[in-house]
């Protein structure tokens, strides 16, 4: 009798243990346990996979941007040593003549500029 007392007490331990589904007092198929894990691993793969190919993606636009934003860095230092009459041998004849009309029209500001505010300062002087 101490054995089926035994056998009885533990069954019902099982069943009352919240960590484990109850078949009929029975702990559940172990397939059922490997099915799941399986899926579960599965799921955890395919998240950090998803993850991994997202990171790639990202490097690889920022490794573009960082390329594009490299180039215009180079053209517009380009531009900036034309303007200051620096490496004008690379220059065709018709970019030297597109260089001497922006910086006429550039001129052409600054001396409008320079005449407005002289202008400005004289009216504010008191006559004598």
């Amino acid at each position: 009798m101490e054995n089926g007392f035994k056998e009885n007490e533990e069954k019902q331990a099982w069943a009352d243990s919240s960590e484990h589904e109850v078949h009929a007092g029975k702990p559940p198929p172990l397939t059922c346990n490997i099915k799941t894990t399986i899926e579960r691993y599965k799921k955890a793969s395919s998240d950090s996979s998803n993850m991994t190919s997202i990171t790639e993606i990202n490097a690889q636009h920022y490794q573009q941007e960082s390329a594009k934003l490299r180039q215009q860095i180079q053209m517009l230092q380009n531009s900036n040593r034309h303007l200051m009459g620096d490496s004008l041998s690379a220059l065709s004849v018709k970019e030297l003549k597109q260089l001497e009309n922006r910086l006429e029209r550039g001129i052409t500001r600054i001396s409008m500029k320079c005449c407005l505010l002289r202008l400005s300062t004289c009216r504010k002087r008191p006559l004598r």
